[in-house]
């Protein structure tokens, strides 16, 4: 009887503490998210105001290039583009979203982007058909950055497979590129910390929010024979 009660006694403080605990994690939890909201709230802010004023200076600098040779209109054309682009992904970055799901044929949707994408070629394992339940426009997106960090970095394209499992979907982007150095991997999905050139360095923080918002999450993965792989994985 004794060793039995010290026995329940010390099952009783174990449960307490692993409340604990557990408590004590999702408070952190929540104030992590409560954080998160309030620094995406502030760049919102300042996306939308850097958005506003910077359209009229590069309006100013197209017009006032229109007499410049070709190859100068066609460079400040580049990095006006450039820049623009910056400041779309800023905005998308840094706004409240809402998925709008709806079931849709995964596989119709990797045909029409490689279809319109030199860069990018679809695995042979890919079936005649992949019904999946997510945003389509939010997975077309993830998918095009995703294809678009490649391009920057790996000459030969990059391959999309499609990986289905119990309860999973994973698609994976790879290339054989040069990879991804040591001192970029543990950062690789925050805001301006892209490998590509010519990226505005939101494209992969992009990604790994549209997979956070299915429920989901995005990584740097290994899949042989290819050199780098990032990989989306959401539930199904």
């Amino acid at each position: 009887p004794g060793q039995r009660h010290v026995a329940e006694l010390f099952g009783s403080v174990l449960a307490d503490a692993a409340l604990r605990v557990e408590q004590a994690q999702q408070l952190a939890a929540r104030e992590r998210e409560r954080q998160l909201q309030a620094r995406l709230a502030e760049l919102g802010a300042l996306a939308a105001s850097v958005a506003h004023d910077i359209r009229n200076p590069l309006n100013i600098i197209s017009m006032a290039v229109a007499l410049a040779p070709q190859e100068t209109r066609a460079e400040v054309g580049v990095q006006v583009n450039r820049i623009a682009h910056l400041a779309s992904d800023l905005l998308d970055y840094a706004k409240p979203w809402k998925l709008q799901p709806e079931r849709f044929d995964l596989r119709a949707l990797a045909d029409r982007l490689a279809a319109r994408e030199p860069a990018l070629r679809l695995d042979a394992g890919w079936p005649e058909a992949l019904w999946v339940d997510a945003d389509p426009r939010r997975m077309e997106q993830a998918l095009v950055n995703l294809v678009d960090n490649a391009r920057g970095v790996a000459p030969d394209g990059c391959t999309l497979v499609a990986e289905p499992g119990e309860g999973w979907l994973r698609l994976h982007v790879c290339d054989n590129g040069p990879g991804v150095p040591e001192d970029l991997r543990e950062r690789l999905f925050e805001p301006f910390a892209s490998r590509s050139q010519g990226g505005t360095g939101l494209g992969l923080a992009i990604v790994a929010r549209i997979a956070q918002a299915h429920g989901g999450r995005a990584q740097l993965t290994e899949r042989a024979p290819w050199r780098t792989c990032f990989t989306l994985e959401i539930p199904q």
